[in-house]
């Protein structure tokens, strides 16, 4: 008998034997969930239905706009669907505008083993010693979720080469909720298919907008001109809102599509592609419009309409407000907004000035809004937090060849 460690070759005929079979009985303990489907059920096939959620399925609206583009477009609504879960084999899909909530939508169900139930009740933030009251407190936690809002997230470009699409079978309202029902729908793993849902013709009314977004200086309160860009484009405006620390734009008048919603179905938001005929004309995105409701679709920088934005102080007060241990400077500004149009025809035209500080005046009955401070009215905003924001907006039509002057006057304090 030797250390295997110190044996370094064997010789020997075919009988001699080098491997050797080792057999263990291990035993091994786990639970397994079971269904009862009762005696009547014994020795037959029986169905069984899983309900659960999953990540990898989605669908992505995307719009197209068509026609002569007068004062009618032809609207069409495709679900652009993406499989990346599981092959789906004749299934009834539905497609939903909207955001559902589901709580617990990554909480395992207590139904399950044991050691996963444990982890079920502290993830939902209950004790062990008080799971009898999970039904309670799933039902007060729905609740509560609902008064809560929710975000969806944009979904990445769909692949080329997309599969026919199955028969729609109808949509309808759910509460809060739009769904568009799909039957008898099938789609591989990996896969992508588009599903024509609806076309419809909306009311079109072509529309210029000039947006003047200010940024200021906080030494002067003086207008900080966005030259660094070298005259590039400028991308499309928000047509809902001002959102965030924009500096002026000069001279970049964009034309826009208000589109009218007079269908009883809601759209939700999504890519459009604009085309006047079979010629693409831009693409941008449609926001979620509900029936009667009005959106704004951006297709291009108007060449034939100019916008320039002046400003000249009038009026200048020392220490007219002592706030947080400084004394500011009250200053009066008057502002002018010109608009040339070099078009053959009347254009709707729509001005929006969001602006630091308070503007007293507006001419050409332009409807003032105020709100609270916003710091990105300000190059530095911890010494201007006594001033508030103002919105104003013009609606006019600015006939062929002519210019439009509107004025509005402006006080603000700085340091």
């Amino acid at each position: 008998m030797l250390p295997v460690d110190h044996v370094q070759s064997i010789r020997g005929g075919a009988d001699v034997v080098t491997t050797t079979n080792h057999q263990q009985e291990v035993f091994t303990r786990g639970k397994r969930l079971s269904f009862d489907f009762g005696k009547d059920a014994a020795g037959k096939n029986v169905s069984l239905k899983l309900f659960y959620f999953t990540p990898g399925l989605r669908w992505i609206p995307t719009y197209r706009i068509s026609g002569e583009l007068k004062d009618k477009a032809d609207l069409a609504l495709q679900g652009e669907i993406l499989n990346e879960v599981t092959d789906i084999d004749h299934a009834a899909v539905d497609l939903v505008v909207g955001v559902p909530n589901f709580r617990f939508d990554d909480t395992v169900s207590p139904l399950t083993l044991e050691q996963t139930m444990r982890g079920a009740l502290i993830a939902a933030d209950i004790s062990v010693n008080n799971s009898n009251m999970m039904s309670q407190q799933f039902s007060n936690g729905d609740m509560r979720a609902r008064g809560g809002g929710g975000g969806g997230q944009a979904g990445n470009p769909p692949d080329a080469g997309m599969t026919a699409a199955p028969e729609l079978s109808g949509s309808g309202g759910e509460q809060d909720l739009f769904v568009y029902s799909v039957k008898d729908f099938s789609l591989k793993k990996g896969a992508r298919a588009t599903v024509p849902l609806w076309q419809q013709q909306a009311d079109l009314r072509h529309v210029y907008t000039f947006d003047v977004n200010t940024h200021r200086s906080r030494a002067s309160g003086q207008l900080m001109d966005d030259s660094a860009n070298g005259g590039e484009q400028q991308q499309p405006p928000d047509p809902r809102r001002h959102r965030g620390p924009n500096r002026i734009v000069f001279n970049q008048v964009w034309h826009q599509l208000e589109l009218t919603n007079t269908s009883k179905v809601p759209w939700t938001t999504g890519a459009a592609l604009m085309l006047r005929k079979t010629l693409p004309i831009g693409q941008d995105l449609l926001t979620y419009t509900p029936p009667t409701g009005k959106s704004l679709v951006p297709v291009t920088v108007a060449v034939d309409i100019r916008g320039t934005v002046d400003e000249q102080q009038s009026a200048r007060q020392e220490n007219a407000l002592h706030f947080d241990g400084s004394d500011y400077i009250k200053i009066t500004k008057k502002g002018t907004i010109t608009l040339t149009s070099y078009r053959a025809e009347k254009s709707n035209t729509r001005v929006t000035l969001s602006t630091g500080g308070h503007v007293t005046t507006a001419s050409d009955n332009g409807a003032i809004k105020y709100n609270d401070f916003r710091a990105g009215d300000w190059e530095d905003s911890g010494y201007l937090r006594p001033n508030e924001h103002s919105d104003v907006s013009w609606d006019f039509s600015l006939e062929p060849g002519a210019t439009k002057t509107i004025s509005y006057e402006l006080t603000f304090y700085t340091r």
